[in-house]
């Protein structure tokens, strides 16, 4: 009988130390996804943040480019009526004292 009792506190003193080791593993498990979805929501936050960055990044590039865009075309436009021949042909005749001839232009060879 004796020797039934021991086994039985034995099995008793077992059992309470298993469950206090589950209890201890529960709680570090517990802890550790705690942490681990922590560190993700962080990192996510993190990436939008990041990504909010680039977007607005790129929207101001974007307004640059079209304004810049604006402003070739509009040099190029100038650009264009500078050296066309209704300007520059008054400006030959007038200060230069240029005289524009019918006929075409002969090469003489030696």
């Amino acid at each position: 009988m004796k020797k039934c009792f021991y086994k039985k506190l034995l099995k008793i003193k077992y059992l309470s130390i298993f469950k206090q080791y589950i209890e201890l593993i529960n709680r570090w498990t517990f802890f550790a996804i705690i942490a681990l979805v922590s560190g993700f929501t962080i990192l996510y936050v993190a990436n939008v943040v990041y990504i909010n960055k680039l977007l607005k990044q790129n929207q101001i590039l974007d307004k640059s480019y079209s304004t810049l865009k604006n402003s070739n075309n509009t040099l190029r436009s100038r650009l264009i009526e500078l050296q066309s021949p209704a300007r520059i042909i008054p400006i030959a005749e007038k200060q230069l004292g240029m005289v524009k001839t019918e006929e075409l232009a002969t090469c003489l060879k030696e």
